[in-house]
């Protein structure tokens, strides 16, 4: 393997992700137990979008525009409704 490559793959940031990726995958596994599937994927994949956009600010610095706000609200209140029961 290329000393470089390896160097990557021992990474702090690439073993974050992979243990950060697992922890995602247990929590849905969990999800499954009590939501119906048709509501557990996309809370998933807000939730992944929504820590995305919070962790690129704080990371790599990117601006929080108002546009960033609003959709990060609107897919809050979309885990929001889909999540609770009723």
């Amino acid at each position: 393997m290329d000393a470089g490559l390896a160097d990557k793959f021992l990474s702090i940031a690439f073993i974050s992700a992979i243990i950060f990726y697992a922890i995602t995958i247990v929590l849905y596994a969990k999800a499954l137990g009590s939501m119906e599937v048709s509501a557990a994927y996309p809370v998933m994949m807000g939730s992944g979008f929504a820590m995305l956009t919070i962790a690129s600010h704080y990371v790599f610095g990117e601006p929080f525009q108002l546009s960033k706000w609003t959709g990060l609200a609107l897919v809050l209140a979309g885990i929001y409704f889909l999540a609770r029961e009723g």
